[in-house]
């Protein structure tokens, strides 16, 4: 199972639904006030230090990073669903298929209406 550090933006429902699926979710939030608040570059330099993933929303500054820094344990960006269920369910499923995430980008993205 995956070792996540999950970005301020990450819902709490998803961050429980990830960790009753069997990953090992650390929010920013669990860092401690100093976290809050936290830029990009210093969520992704936390992760890498470490050794989790990045789970994050925010995919336009994530892609930028990983284009530039693509040293670290791997990263995880999502559109967001209502339906945090469905949404964990398509992270777990797509992390489970990866032997190992480092030095990797995915991009989980909600289902179209219809398609």
């Amino acid at each position: 199972m995956a070792r996540f550090l999950a970005d301020e933006n990450v819902p709490w429902p998803l961050v429980k639904e990830l960790c009753r699926l069997g990953h090992d979710v650390l929010r920013v939030q669990d860092l401690g006030g100093a976290a809050l608040g936290m830029h990009d570059p210093d969520v992704l330099r936390t992760a890498v230090s470490m050794m989790r993933c990045v789970l994050t929303e925010n995919a336009w500054d994530f892609v930028r990073l990983h284009s530039h820094h693509p040293t670290h344990q791997g990263i995880v960006t999502f559109t967001r669903d209502a339906d945090a269920t469905a949404l964990a369910g398509r992270i777990h499923a797509r992390v489970s298929q990866e032997n190992e995430l480092a030095r990797k980008l995915i991009r989980i993205r909600r289902p179209s209406a219809g398609g």
